[in-house]
């Protein structure tokens, strides 16, 4: 029997879901969802192809939630920190969840579509 197997496997890192995002690809904003099965402070990082980062967002003490009941998200409407548009591009997120000593990281790719 084959039984696939990734880093972050639910026996070690239990408390967070894997992220979706929606659309992908996108031209207006992202909403990007995930799970917590415990209470963590959130990080998401928006890089763009060279990894340099372009937005950030910070939320502390985001309350556990199972995925599919309530799901928590971040919404990002291509602007970088400096509140200017993003180009048509490949951007990186990475979602990084710490809870106690733990801490989980999520990433992946998504397109800008301008």
């Amino acid at each position: 029997m084959y039984h696939r197997q990734t880093f972050f496997t639910s026996d070690i890192f239990d408390f967070a879901t894997e992220v979706l995002l929606d659309p992908n690809p996108a031209k207006f904003e992202v909403n990007i969802r995930f799970g917590l099965s415990k209470s963590a402070d959130v990080t998401l990082k928006m890089n763009d192809a060279a990894g340099q980062i372009v937005h950030t967002v910070e939320s502390q003490n985001v309350t556990g939630k199972p995925f599919g009941s309530s799901n928590e998200k971040f919404i990002w409407n291509f602007e970088n920190q400096a509140g200017e548009g993003v180009t048509s591009s490949v951007c990186i997120y990475i979602l990084e969840a710490a809870s106690g000593e733990q801490l989980v990281n999520r990433s992946g790719e998504f397109a800008v579509v301008r």
